[in-house]
């Protein structure tokens, strides 16, 4: 981030010999497969701490989008109304909310998309906008601060998810594990990997492929053992 930003001329990583460089190769770990019933249960346990009498914010609106459209947690906090046309059933990712508290250009030049919504999701986004409305909180900001800005990642993350997670009983996530409970929820039902990466602004499907090799295998598999079966 220094180096695009011109703040340093050179990542001082790539100056590191090889003996100071880690002598073990990290293992990724496989993220979490997300199942409906998890899903559900994330938005359920959002919505009971939202009712509670020491709740300062209602999480779940910026947590269901995520799960249903895969975008980063910058991306939808940048996300403003103007990017979303409800009548075309669809929203636009132009930029995102850094760290830094400032808006931006997505991570990539893949990250400027289109998205598609669904009636569900169209339902859901004109009742969350009449909400704020109805409670004057009228903001350009789809998912706003009490103070009409973008919340920060801090508090989503901290204040938000984990709670939420917790409660549901699902241990070993975080936030930007939505994307994955995204990506499960559409391999699971059919899309293929150069669609997938179009929707989660991959820059290639190859990564995507990578990325979860082991959801597009296994659904293959199941393909394959269903035909066999059938015959």
């Amino acid at each position: 981030m220094a180096v695009s930003r011109g703040l340093l001329a050179q990542n001082p990583c790539s100056l590191l010999t090889k003996d100071e460089r880690p002598a073990k190769k990290v293992t990724r770990t496989q993220d979490h497969v997300w199942n409906d019933t998890e899903i559900d249960a994330l938005l359920d346990a959002a919505q009971h701490l939202a009712r509670q009498p020491a709740s300062r914010y209602n999480y779940t609106p910026i947590l269901r989008l995520a799960v249903y459209t895969g975008l980063r947690l910058g991306e939808l906090l940048g996300l403003e109304w103007q990017d979303v046309d409800l009548d075309a059933q669809e929203l636009q990712v132009r930029q995102q909310w850094t760290r830094a508290g400032e808006f931006a250009p997505p991570k990539t030049a893949a990250a400027l998309r289109r998205v598609p919504l669904s009636e569900n999701l169209v339902t859901f986004l004109r009742a969350h906008r009449k909400q704020a409305l109805a409670n004057g909180k009228a903001s350009t900001i789809v998912f706003p601060s009490r103070t009409g800005g973008p919340l920060t990642h801090r508090n989503v993350q901290r204040r938000g998810f984990e709670p939420a997670a917790t409660r549901a009983g699902i241990g070993g996530v975080s936030f930007h594990s939505l994307r994955h409970a995204f990506a499960s929820r559409m391999i699971a039902r059919g899309i293929s990997s150069t669609v997938l990466a179009r929707l989660m602004g991959h820059e290639s499907s190859v990564i995507t492929e990578r990325r979860y090799v082991h959801l597009f295998d296994a659904q293959r598999t199941d393909e394959a053992v269903r035909r066999a079966m059938a015959r």
